[in-house]
């Protein structure tokens, strides 16, 4: 029995699940919005979240967090997978125990897909926690941005691979359409 105590215990640090906080949340049907409610279960308030993001260019405003945003499409470049994070401004004391927040940004979806990462909190002790399975704009798959291409030459591919075969079966050896006998009256 204390086996299974140990194998839940180790999934929930796997899985990154902290110490009493969950994030929901994700895209809008568009792809062009992301939200995220986060709830503190937590004997702490927390000071500062932070969201990875990719292709993000506006972030929403909640009263009594700053917000700080890098790999911001249009002001910093945009291109690389950056972060969006929302620190309590004083005197506000954050997100406390038992109550949720909602955050937001707005996606240039060029690119971005939906994906499973991880968000970071920090407590107003100073302590960090990772929270698994946040669903965040992340980059596409080289595979998935060039599904096009690669489906081309693949056709290319088969189309030179059956010419080649179909050749080399065509005529016995010693023949080609020139040197051919000709057709006898019967």
């Amino acid at each position: 029995m204390s086996v299974c105590f140990v194998f839940a215990g180790i999934a929930c640090v796997c899985l990154g699940a902290g110490p009493g906080v969950s994030v929901d949340g994700g895209s809008s049907e568009d792809g062009h919005a992301y939200t995220w409610t986060v709830h503190n279960h937590a004997a702490q308030p927390i000071t500062r979240i932070e969201f990875p993001h990719f292709n993000g260019d506006l972030p929403a405003e909640v009263r009594g967090w700053t917000l700080e945003m890098t790999e911001q499409v249009g002001i910093s470049g945009g291109g690389r997978i950056g972060k969006l994070v929302y620190t309590a401004r004083p005197p506000h004391p954050g997100l406390v125990p038992g109550r949720s927040e909602t955050f937001g940004l707005r996606v240039a979806p060029a690119g971005a897909v939906e994906k499973i990462s991880v968000a970071r909190v920090c407590f107003a002790d100073g302590t960090e926690s990772q929270i698994g399975g946040v669903l965040c704009p992340m980059p596409e798959s080289w595979f998935s941005r060039n599904v096009p291409m690669v489906g081309l030459a693949a056709c290319g591919v088969l189309f030179l691979a059956i010419a080649r075969l179909r050749r080399s079966r065509g005529r016995p050896d010693g023949q080609s359409p020139d040197n051919a006998a000709p057709a006898q009256p019967t």
